[in-house]
């Protein structure tokens, strides 16, 4: 066998390059490939999470539009009954006013905590007594909340991509605050926080 490799030198070296080429060739198709494959699966993993978070967000929001209905057909119903509507419409829609001027002036003493404050999407708490306005502008499908929270004399401060836990430090001539995410729900676009004086 030896004197052939000394009787074939170009064939001994074209045979072992092609020998070298192959065996590289494998090592990149079962480490490089199958690392993009496994990249791919994980991508496609994230999204189907994604896609049935998505769906349960779908199915809830459907229950509630049933709901609606329902509850519309029944004010519908008791309108063609009822022989003056109007002054109903206007007593809950007076009770309702009511009762968000009294969210809104909530009275604390120094001291105290606020827990358990819900705040959904689009929507802001106020407080006047503390000169505060938290804003919920978005909850994401990873469960982070972006907020725009305004306080003393700083205004509109967007804080991105909060998570669970997260305590935010806010001070100004009016003194320290503490606000801390409790909880973000994404199917129902809203957060749990406190607020620590």
């Amino acid at each position: 066998m030896s004197n052939w490799f000394e009787t074939n030198p170009t064939k001994s070296i074209i045979s072992y390059t092609i020998l070298i080429i192959g065996v590289v060739w494998v090592f990149y198709k079962f480490t490089f490939e199958e690392s993009k494959i496994d990249n791919y699966k994980s991508q496609i993993e994230t999204k189907q999470a994604t896609i049935s978070q998505f769906q349960a967000r779908i199915e809830y929001l459907e229950e509630e539009n049933l709901k609606f209905k329902s509850e519309l057909k029944d004010y519908e119903d008791w309108n063609s009954k009822s022989e003056n509507p109007t002054l109903f419409y206007k007593s809950q829609y007076e009770k309702t006013i009511l009762t968000r001027d009294n969210s809104v002036k909530t009275n604390i003493s120094k001291n105290t905590d606020l827990k358990n404050i819900k705040i959904s999407k689009s929507e802001s708490y106020i407080n006047k007594d503390l000169d505060i306005i938290i804003g919920l502008t978005d909850v994401s499908v990873n469960y982070g909340c972006f907020l725009n929270i305004s306080y003393g004399n700083s205004l509109n401060i967007n804080f991105e991509n909060k998570n669970i836990g997260d305590t935010i430090l806010l001070e100004s001539n009016k003194g320290k605050i503490k606000v801390t995410i409790n909880k973000v729900n994404y199917v129902y676009s809203n957060i749990e926080i406190s607020i620590h004086i």
